[in-house]
């Protein structure tokens, strides 16, 4: 019997390597589906654009919010079957600069792309003429 516990505490650390690299990649796929969501970000004088790959999802799984500078992209779902429960879910948040205006972002979710339209302030640039006296 001391022979078997023995045995069992030398595969010990093998198990707890594979457990943490399970638990790893479990984490990972709850936090962000198990992999970075690849993103293209682009800045124009009038705006900012975000383009974001979310292939497999509809406009209806995702979210987007914007609150204090920050744009926030997420994904919330729960499943269930006869023999399984499955909750998934993603939040990816992207800081913007204070010349943004809010209330006119725009979102277009097409063939597995979202893309987020960030419009800019428009500051009007006045040349004025200074009198030399």
């Amino acid at each position: 019997m001391f022979d078997l516990l023995t045995r069992r505490t030398n595969y010990e650390p093998l198990l707890n390597d594979l457990f943490d690299d399970v638990w790893r990649t479990t984490n990972n796929f709850s936090r962000n589906l198990g992999i970075d969501l690849p993103y293209n970000m682009d800045e124009t004088e009038k705006e900012y654009s975000l383009e974001i790959a979310l292939p497999g999802f509809t406009k209806k799984d995702i979210s987007i919010k914007f609150e204090d500078n920050l744009l926030f992209i997420s994904h919330n779902s729960d499943e269930t079957g006869e023999d399984f429960s499955w909750k998934h879910s993603f939040k990816k948040s992207f800081k913007l600069p204070n010349n943004i205006v809010s209330n006119k972002i725009t979102a277009k979710f097409e063939d597995g792309i979202l893309k987020v339209i960030v419009p800019k302030k428009v500051e009007a640039t006045k040349v004025v003429n200074v009198e030399i006296k």
